[in-house]
């Protein structure tokens, strides 16, 4: 299976928990694959990511499309 590896940085506020959506794109910038990265709340503000997209085709570049904060429950 082909697949891209994007190394991410990121910020979010302390005791926040993200989910991030990253994308692979080709040569086009067609996006030929799509992942969600859920980041714990739990550890630094700052860190870094590695994320692992499948792709459907050779990918040149991964985008992160969003990262929206999770709900905590009660």
């Amino acid at each position: 299976h082909r697949s891209l590896i994007a190394h991410l940085m990121q910020n979010r506020p302390e005791g926040v928990a993200v989910l991030c959506r990253v994308s692979a794109l080709d040569s086009s910038k067609a996006r030929v694959g799509t992942v969600e990265d859920a980041v714990p709340a739990a550890g630094p503000t700052s860190l870094r990511r590695e994320v692992r997209v499948r792709t459907s085709v050779r990918a040149v570049t991964g985008v992160v499309d969003s990262c929206t904060r999770v709900p905590t429950t009660p």
